[in-house]
């Protein structure tokens, strides 16, 4: 850094349409404790810096005070704040919404419990913290690292010692425990009930009445009766608490080769720490020495081994319940995992087909394929979904037959689910086995399939990818290399714009599939979006040929993943479509539409049509087709569309009824294809959007009507987006850190090589009357 870049109160705002807001950081230099305190933090760190969020004229930022449950949250004028010295300004983006609006995210924000000012820490809770959640509340965007780089370097630096005294204390008051007879940490509930047994001795000999124990223990005096007179030697030990470390335990000689010296305090909490943290690792230490209160720890499952079939399982006890070991390990298992704590948590998730093979007949072997295990635990079921293709085979076995579904052990035998073929459109069968909800924290599963004799048939497994947060909406992220285009060159280009688009107006997550081989240049633009936690990559390491298999393999399992996590989910839009609300009054009560109305326009609508959200199975919209935009633009700037919705031959003759596309409410769905729901809970209903209440924009460059209709024409002006056009360009430049339009125009000439031509992909679509099966013909 240099000098300042900028003087304060020099900037003017642009002229920007009513309801739109310009978001942009106030940067400010002070000095933390003295230059000495920066430079012992490394040559890297140039300045302690404060910042304050400016949005609708007025700055925002966040100090500390003494009162308790008072928000530390402060306005002030842009770039006026008296307390600092004005350095740099960074414009972050534009909001749409009212004022009101904008202000309720700043006040909701400005009241949370952290936001308060006693909370206020220099290192560890900042103003620069709290600008960039409101940043990202806003525009779901946050400022550069460096501007908070000095404090998060203290901030480890102080964790770093926090952990190594925290480590030496619990290692101590262990190692006190077996000569003082005193506890004072907890692990698991075996452990802690031991360590009462103990303190109640302890506490007895220190004169304590019986009640006074009972009452410093949170137990009943039945409890203290029965454990407090006896010694210590005669308190059993459960499964899993050890004899406590001394120095005359075994070698003198710690794994990590510190020496252990008589009476060293330091040198038995190294001791202690090897035996029950490095024994598990194989790389740096210091990574734990870092992280070890920071971690969080568990209880794994108890297991056992048959011992004629070799085959290990969960142990149970006469109750059914899942038993836990009394000794705790981290939730992260290994030293890439904790190191993702101090980084951002990339979610990537590999699937790989599964198949069990059985006599069905004599002489007849069936196959059954699995092309994707999903385990979701929560309020909305606790089951492990297998995913199938249909199958008219399993079909018909399932109409005459049971399956089961267990665990190695056997104990919690249940009979599969069978949904997809209660319709009798029967495109995909969903297999779902009901699970333990004690074991949703097992990290893999295996999952035994058995017919009503109670043969076993085969297994399959799947490891536990549990979703990082639950969100209002998901959006599903369908293999790119699949767009029904003769020429795919505008995938990439329409892939980065699409996830901008939607991230601006709120969408919460996404899943995006990819299937075999995947090139460079995609993983490139998708590296930013994983990094910041907005996306999940599932990738299958099969790549079907034919690609609404592909399509409906990514939206079955989207679906599936985005049980218990998610309310809505958008599974079939594609990258050229943008989903629109043309009427703002109707479903929000206001001219304007909020910026971020994916997380709220699912339910308007729900609303508007006088329905409850458990009576709804399902959204449709329909389609507005636009030209494409020039290669250096956005696809939103394009302004030419056709004068009616997008309509298919096989419902023409059936009413305007369009080719429209979906959005779920996920807990009323069971079974979809391609775009179309096709199993759902019984008694919930579609509805389908009127274009006056929200429409979608398919930019797609004119071309012969794929469904046999006549050469579209594109004839209407229509503005609706083009005003968002700067705000995307400006998310664009932020996150690759190029100039949009060239950035843009370098994609679109990333040529991905379509299908090889004996593929079906582009031919059974483009046959003149081909339709879905259960859609009505067209009228003669």
């Amino acid at each position: 850094m240099g000098e300042a870049a900028s003087r304060p109160g020099d900037y003017h705002e642009p002229q920007l349409p009513k309801h739109v807001f310009e978001v942009r950081l106030s940067i400010y230099t002070f000095d933390l404790t003295g230059v000495s305190l920066l430079n012992s933090l490394g040559s890297n760190v140039t300045g302690a810096y404060h910042s304050g969020l400016v949005v609708a004229g007025e700055e925002w930022s966040f100090g500390g005070h003494d009162e308790t449950g008072q928000s530390g949250v402060y306005n002030c004028t842009p770039e006026m704040n008296p307390e600092y010295q004005f350095y740099d300004r960074i414009v972050m983006g534009r909001v749409r919404g009212s004022l009101q609006q904008v202000q309720d995210v700043i006040f909701q924000l400005g009241r949370a419990d952290e936001w308060t000012g006693p909370r206020y820490q220099l290192f560890e809770n900042n103003c620069n913290h709290f600008c960039s959640d409101l940043c990202w509340a806003l525009l779901r965007r946050r400022p550069p690292d460096w501007i908070n780089r000095t404090a998060e370097k203290c901030a480890r630096q102080n964790r770093l010692k926090h952990s190594k005294e925290q480590g030496i204390r619990l290692a101590l008051a262990s190692y006190k425990a077996r000569l003082g007879g005193h506890f004072e940490s907890n692990s698991s509930e075996g452990h802690k009930v031991f360590q009462d047994r103990l303190r109640a001795i302890h506490f007895r000999k220190e004169g304590r009445s019986k009640a006074e124990i009972a009452q410093l223990l949170g137990r009943s005096e039945q409890f203290v009766a029965k454990w407090w007179q006896k010694e210590e030697r005669e308190i059993p030990r459960p499964w899993g608490v050890h004899e406590y470390m001394s120095k005359e335990l075994g070698s003198k000689t710690a794994t990590s080769g510190a020496l252990l010296a008589a009476d060293s305090a330091t040198s038995t909490a190294t001791w202690w720490r090897d035996v029950e943290l490095r024994r598990r690792y194989a790389c740096d230490p210091a990574i734990y020495e870092e992280l070890l209160t920071n971690t969080e720890w568990k209880s794994s499952a108890a297991r056992t081994r048959d011992f004629s079939t070799g085959a290990s399982h969960v142990k149970y006890d006469k109750e059914g319940k899942m038993k836990l070991q009394g000794n705790q390990g981290p939730v992260q298992e290994d030293c890439n995992s904790l190191l993702q704590a101090r980084a951002p948590v990339v979610q990537h998730t590999v699937v790989e087909q599964q198949e069990i093979v059985w006599k069905i007949a004599k002489d007849i072997n069936y196959t059954l394929q699995i092309f994707s295990i999903v385990p979701t635990f929560g309020a909305d079921g606790n089951y492990i979904a297998l995913l199938h293709d249909f199958d008219p085979v399993l079909a018909n076995y399932t109409d005459e037959y049971a399956l089961y579904c267990s665990d190695a052990s056997g104990l919690h035998k249940t009979q599969l689910r069978v949904y997809g073929k209660e319709t009798g459109i029967r495109l995909s069968l969903i297999l779902k086995c009901d699970w333990p909800e004690e074991q949703s924290e097992l990290e893999n599963f295996e999952v035994f399939l058995e017919n009503d004799e109670g043969k076993v048939l085969g297994k399959v497994s799947v490891n536990h990818n549990k979703p990082s947060a639950k969100h209002q909406s998901v959006a599903c992220v369908r293999d790119i290399f699949a767009l029904q285009e003769a020429s795919e060159t505008l995938a990439y280009k329409h892939f980065v714009e699409w996830l901008e688009f939607h991230l601006y107006h709120g969408m919460d997550h996404f899943f995006v599939y990819t299937f075999g081989t995947v090139d460079d240049v995609y993983e490139e633009i998708l590296k930013p979006y994983l990094l910041a936690g907005a996306a999940t990559r599932i990738h299958f390491k099969t790549r079907p040929d034919f690609h609404r298999l592909r399509h409906y393999w990514s939206m079955t399992d989207c679906l599936y993943r985005s049980k218990n996590h998610a309310t809505w989910v958008m599974p079939s839009v594609d990258q050229d479509e943008y989903f629109r609300v043309t009427g703002p009054s109707e479903l929000f009560g206001d001219t304007s539409v909020p910026q971020n109305y994916f997380r709220t326009v699912w339910d308007a609508i729900v609303r508007h049509e006088g329905k409850r959200m458990e009576d709804i199975h399902s959204i449709s919209f329909d389609l507005y087709r636009f030209d494409n935009s020039p290669s250096n633009q956005l696809s939103i700037s394009s302004t030419m569309r056709e004068d009616d919705i997008q309509t298919a031959p096989f419902v023409r003759g059936h009413g305007k009824l369009g080719f429209p596309k979906y959005v779920y409410n996920v807990k009323n769905v069971d079974a979809v294809y391609v775009h179309w729901v096709h199993s759902w809970k019984h008694g919930t209903q579609h509805i389908h959007l009127s274009p006056k209440l929200g429409v979608a924009n398919h930019y797609r460059k004119p071309f012969d009507d794929p469904w046999g209709g006549p050469l579209i024409q594109t004839n209407v002006s229509d503005f609706a987006l083009q005003s968002e056009v700067a705000a995307l360009e400006e998310a664009l430049a932020t996150r690759f850190q190029c100039d949009p339009s060239k950035f843009l125009e370098h994609l679109y000439h990333q040529t991905i090589a379509p299908d090889p031509p004996n593929s079906d992909d582009y031919i059974k679509p483009r046959k003149i009357g081909w339709r879905p099966p259960f859609w009505p013909r067209s009228t003669p």
